[in-house]
């Protein structure tokens, strides 16, 4: 589908339904799951104008402009709100993904994820975060914890 037929879409539900938050996150997660991330940050930032007070939607955002090339500003604007909602614990987590995978900062990443562990001890994927790139004396005993929590999970 090209981007044209997609804005168009966008546009099309936003006439038919108003913009609201729901259409406004429907049309940003499927525009993330066809590659695209244009159409992705504009539905992220509509949801927001929506409703500026769901941490989830920034978190949302920073992924679509991290895929979109814009891996530093998604960091930005997430480090930025962390004020508006510091027991969030899935923003915290999300800063750390991106300053790992974008920015290979392996040791500031371990930092967001400890944040984001000590607001929500029992989030499995902040626990498997946290444990990657550590040395196994410090990685086991965190999978371990990780699969007692959740021992169906794959990713533990």
């Amino acid at each position: 589908m090209s981007i044209s037929l997609a804005s168009q879409l966008l546009d099309d539900a936003i006439k038919r339904h108003g913009q609201t938050e729901e259409v406004s996150l429907i049309m940003g997660h499927l525009a993330v799951r066809m590659q695209l991330h244009d159409i992705a940050e504009k539905s992220f930032q509509a949801a927001i104008s929506c409703n500026p007070n769901q941490p989830s939607h920034y978190v949302n955002l920073s992924q679509a402009m991290a895929k979109n090339n814009r891996a530093n500003d998604a960091i930005a604007l997430l480090q930025e709100i962390i004020p508006m909602f510091p027991d969030y614990a899935m923003l915290w987590n999300a800063v750390g993904v991106l300053v790992k995978q974008y920015q290979g900062k392996g040791g500031l990443a371990r930092t967001f994820f400890s944040q984001a562990l000590a607001l929500a001890p029992k989030e499995t994927s902040i626990i498997v975060n946290l444990a990657e790139g550590q040395p196994p004396e410090a990685a086991i005993p965190l999978l371990e914890q990780a699969i007692e929590i959740e021992p169906d999970n794959s990713m533990a």
